[in-house]
Parts: C-alpha cells; sequence; structure tokens
C-alpha cells in the first residue's frame, strides 16, 4: 500500500506498511521511519489534541465503525495548517504517529474485528488528509483588506505591505483591496458611502476572511454590517480601544493600535530644559481617539494641545509652540489639508527651538527623535491570523492583543541644528537620519 504525501506543490509517494499489521508494529514501524519527524511536528501536538480526543470518543467507544469516517474537522484543521505552517509531509507523519498511539492503548479492549477495523480506518484517513493538502496546492481562498485610507498613506501603506508580504508565501490565497479613501475625505456622509460600497463589494466578492484596517472600517463597516454574523473579520491599527466599536464580537479578532508615547516623551525630557509638553497633529476622528485614551489611560496632561484642520494653521500653531511649552510630539499630518512636504522640511530647521519628537515612522525626518511603531507589524499579524481562520481556527478563540514593536530613530540633521548632545550608547542603538 502507498501513502501520498504533499511536499510543497509536489507530490511524492511514500511507502507505507500492509493493513494486516498490528498495531504495535504499526508504532514501531511509525517511529522507524518518521522519528526524525517529531522535533519538526511538535508545534501540531496542541492543536491535534483536540481531534484525537474526538478521534477516540468516536472510533473507540463505538460499536459503529462507519462513525470512525467523520473526520472533516480534522481534515479541514489540516488543510489550514498546511497552507499556514508549509508542513509538507510532516503533516501526515504526525497524524500517524498520535493515531497509532490511540490505536496502541486501545488495544486491550478492542475486539480483533475491529482493531482491523480501526486499522483500516487508519490508512483511510492517512489518504483523505492527503487527498485535502493537494488540493491546497491549486484552490484558491479568498482574502479582503480593507484599508481605511489611500495608497501613498504611509501608515497603512505600512500595513498593507506587511499582509502582503505573509500572503504572498500562500500561492492558493487570493487577496484583494478596497480603499475608502476617509483621509483626504473625512465628511460624514462620505464616508458612509464608503463604507456601503466596502459592503457591495464583499457582497460581490464573497471573501473567506476580511482584514479591517485602522478606525473607519471598523466603526463604518464591521460594526453596523458584521456584528456576529458568519464572515470572520480581522480588525487591526484600531486605536486604544477595540470595545468602543462592541469589540469582541463572535466573528472577529484583533490587534489594537497602542502608540509608545511614553517612550517618544521619556526619550525628549532627556535634552528638553523644562517639563511642559506641547502637542499637534491634524484634526481627525483618529487623533481625537488618541488623545483621548492618552489622557484617560496613560495620565497624560499637555500643557498646550493643537489639532489642526489645513497646512497654514499647522504653520501658524507650530511657531506658537515653540514659545509655550519645552518639546513637542508632533503625532502626525494626517488629515491636514493643503501640506506641502516639498516645504515642510525648510520650515522646521528653521523655526525649530526645542526637541521634538513623534511616534510613526514617516514623521521621523520632521522630528528629532521618533520611536516609531511598526505598522508592518499589524499587517503580519493580521495575515497570519486570517491563515488560522482558513485553518479552521474560530476567530473568538483567537485573544485581541496589542501592537508591540518599536524602533528608535534620530534625525541627526535636525539633533544638530538644535544642539542636542546624544549619548553614543543612544546612538548605537538607534537607526540615524543624516
Amino acid at each position: 500500500m502507498q501513502l501520498l504525501t504533499a511536499t510543497g506543490t509536489k507530490v511524492v509517494r511514500q511507502h507505507i506498511f500492509p493493513i494486516c499489521l498490528n498495531a504495535s508494529k504499526i508504532e514501531r514501524y511509525l517511529h522507524k521511519h518518521f522519528t526524525k519527524y517529531r522535533q519538526q511536528g511538535e508545534w501540531l501536538k496542541i492543536d491535534f489534541q483536540t481531534a484525537i480526543d474526538e478521534a477516540k470518543k468516536q472510533k473507540f467507544q463505538t460499536e459503529e465503525p462507519s462513525k470512525a469516517l467523520s473526520f472533516e474537522f480534522e481534515t479541514n484543521q489540516l488543510r489550514g495548517w498546511y497552507l499556514h505552517n508549509k508542513c509538507e509531509a510532516r503533516t501526515i507523519q504526525w497524524v500517524g504517529l498520535k493515531i497509532a498511539e490511540i490505536i496502541k492503548s486501545s488495544s486491550t479492549t478492542l475486539p480483533r474485528f475491529f482493531m482491523f477495523t480501526h486499522i483500516k480506518i487508519l490508512f483511510i484517513l492517512l489518504l483523505s488528509v492527503q487527498s485535502v493538502l493537494a488540493q491546497d496546492v491549486t484552490s484558491d481562498s479568498k482574502v479582503l483588506f480593507i484599508n481605511s485610507y489611500h495608497k501613498g498613506y504611509a501608515w497603512s501603506d505600512g500595513i498593507q505591505r506587511g499582509v502582503e508580504a505573509v500572503l504572498a508565501e500562500e500561492k492558493s490565497i487570493l487577496l484583494k483591496t478596497i480603499e475608502m479613501d476617509t483621509k483626504r475625505n473625512t465628511s460624514t456622509e462620505f464616508i458612509l458611502e464608503a463604507a456601503l460600497k466596502v459592503k457591495q463589494y464583499i457582497e460581490k466578492f464573497k471573501p473567506d476572511v476580511v482584514i479591517a484596517a485602522d478606525d473607519n472600517a471598523s466603526k463604518y463597516v464591521v460594526e453596523p454590517y458584521y456584528k456576529n454574523v458568519d464572515l470572520p473579520f480581522v480588525f487591526c491599527g484600531v486605536n486604544w480601544d477595540a470595545n468602543v466599536y462592541g469589540y469582541p464580537y463572535s466573528n472577529t479578532t484583533g490587534m489594537v493600535e497602542v502608540s509608545l508615547i511614553e517612550s517618544a516623551i521619556r526619550q525628549l525630557k532627556n535634552y528638553a530644559k523644562g517639563s511642559r509638553i506641547g502637542f499637534i497633529g491634524g484634526d481627525v476622528l483618529t487623533l481625537n481617539k488618541e488623545l483621548k485614551y492618552q489622557i484617560k489611560l496613560l495620565g497624560f496632561n499637555y500643557d498646550k494641545i493643537y489639532l489642526v484642520k489645513t497646512f497654514k494653521e499647522w504653520q501658524e500653531k507650530y511657531l506658537q509652540l515653540q514659545q509655550e511649552v519645552d518639546m513637542i510630539i508632533f503625532y502626525n499630518y494626517a488629515g491636514i489639508s493643503g501640506w506641502k512636504s516639498e516645504q515642510v522640511q525648510d520650515f522646521i530647521l528653521k523655526n525649530t527651538k526645542i526637541p521634538t519628537g513623534s511616534v510613526y515612522r514617516f514623521i521621523s525626518p520632521l522630528v528629532a527623535i521618533t520611536i516609531a511603531k511598526n505598522s508592518e507589524e499589524q499587517g503580519r499579524w493580521s495575515a497570519q491570523t486570517a491563515l488560522k481562520i482558513l485553518a479552521g481556527v474560530k476567530p473568538s478563540e483567537i485573544p485581541i492583543v496589542q501592537n508591540k514593536e518599536g524602533k528608535l530613530i534620530i534625525n541627526m540633521k535636525l539633533v544638530n541644528e538644535l544642539g542636542l548632545r546624544i549619548p553614543l550608547k543612544i546612538l548605537r542603538i538607534a537607526e540615524i537620519i543624516k
């Protein structure tokens, strides 16, 4: 008898033993030929145990051998594990080891007729698993990525890069993207219309999993249209508190975005002449929410806060802050209309008199010190989680998490202009902008 196993996109045949062998011989054979894969296969142990427990109930506590074939849930899990972990042949080998252990442990209580029946079932299961795995090499699962903003906005571009980097390795995944463009168009009327277009696209595309990036996708798409439905969603980039959108739902999990603002302010205080802190950024939903939670959860009390709508207003308030505070958090320029990237660096070099900082990599050329969140972390985690869901894991079984990755970035041109003395030990661990 032969067993088909999937190895990448290539299907190879491995000789397997005759079904007339008893359970102990099966186990010895498996150990002899597959022991070298045990360590590689350890990652399957926890997830597969649920299926094994069910196998014990269905196979060894029933007098109806036909019931032992009801393993659809197992093969679905293995299908996803193959996609997610590229387990190749070792999935089937681990299945063989685990089920052989069950057969051996149950052999003293099973009649001989049922022992042979169950050994046959073992091979039927193994062959059915390989069939599912082989099918997954060519069949498509569909994932939709909802971008609350637009291509060219650095933060959401990073999330999308993270998603694409993970899913690009999965040849059987079809990824589509739809943009809401709600950074450049902030009216409620526009956003509601954009959300409706996303809903219509979902109905047309029929994805298996949806990744919803940033707050507006959750607020205007997931919460009103897809709360506790069958279609699974993975949210990311939701600032500070997912509870404001009613999360968690039965069909959702996600990564909450928290800023590394405490670390950024600690760094700035090392170089500031006083303790007064100013804050400036665009007057948008995300930033209003960010400020609310910084004050509520972290206890920050900014001495001056300016949320502006236009580039001219930003210039005016930035100049004011030089006289009003001892350090500035420039959060980001999202939502500031008429923003002139080609002018702003010269303006900042000429007019900055106090230490400035941010928590976004794309702002680092405009401030002295940045402790940057990594938007790609949000995308990578979301895509990896989508693969787990495609594997058969329920979204409700995956805990909501917070981002963890951060990077210190020093803008030496502005640091030198301000005359800040950064210790060598800090410079050695930082990313330097010259």
